[in-house]
C-alpha cells in the first residue's frame, strides 16, 4: 500500500476548523483578558506549534510509508 502524499495530507487539513477546536478546547485561562500573551506573542507561540506539529506528523509520515514499503517487499 502506498501512502498518498504528505502534501496531500495538507492540502486537505481544515485549518478553520482547527482553529475552531483549539479555541473551543482550550482552557479558560487562555480565552480571558488577562492572558500573560500579547496577541503577537500568542500568534507566534501557535504559529511555532503548528510548524512543530507538521514536522512530527511528516516524519510520522514518511516513517509509515518506509514501514509499509518494506512490508511489501518481504
Amino acid at each position: 500500500m502506498k501512502l498518498p502524499s504528505f502534501n496531500d495530507f495538507l492540502n486537505s487539513v481544515d485549518f478553520d476548523k482547527i482553529e475552531y477546536d483549539f479555541s473551543l478546547n482550550s482552557p479558560q485561562y487562555l480565552k480571558e483578558n488577562h492572558n500573560p500573551f500579547s496577541k503577537e506573542e500568542y500568534r507566534l507561540i501557535v504559529d511555532s506549534e503548528i510548524l512543530m506539529s507538521k514536522i512530527l506528523l511528516n516524519q510520522y509520515h514518511d516513517w509509515l510509508s518506509e514501514k509499509l514499503n518494506d512490508k511489501r517487499i518481504s
